[in-house]
């Protein structure tokens, strides 16, 4: 799992609660699954299939996936509707 600079500037900006409860996640959770699609709400972002997103709490991530390597790219909160 690789981390882009944007990722973890934006993890630094949220609240400590928010922040721990991702960083729990990325290191912990995501490290265990198989495949990008176990990861809840995944949708890709392009045709290409190469960037997805998916919903954590009240934010999306999203990464970019090649093979078995997942780079985190961005943690943006969820629009409101």
């Amino acid at each position: 799992m690789r981390y882009a600079r944007s990722f973890l500037e934006d993890l630094v900006q949220l609240d400590p609660l928010q922040h721990q409860e991702i960083y729990d996640y990325v290191l912990t959770q995501m490290r265990q699954i198989e495949s990008v699609y176990e990861l809840p709400g995944l949708r890709p972002l392009d045709p290409s299939r190469i960037y997805y997103r998916f919903g954590l709490k009240d934010y999306l991530i999203g990464i970019e996936a090649t093979g078995r390597i997942i780079k985190l790219i961005r943690i943006l909160p969820k629009p409101e509707v």
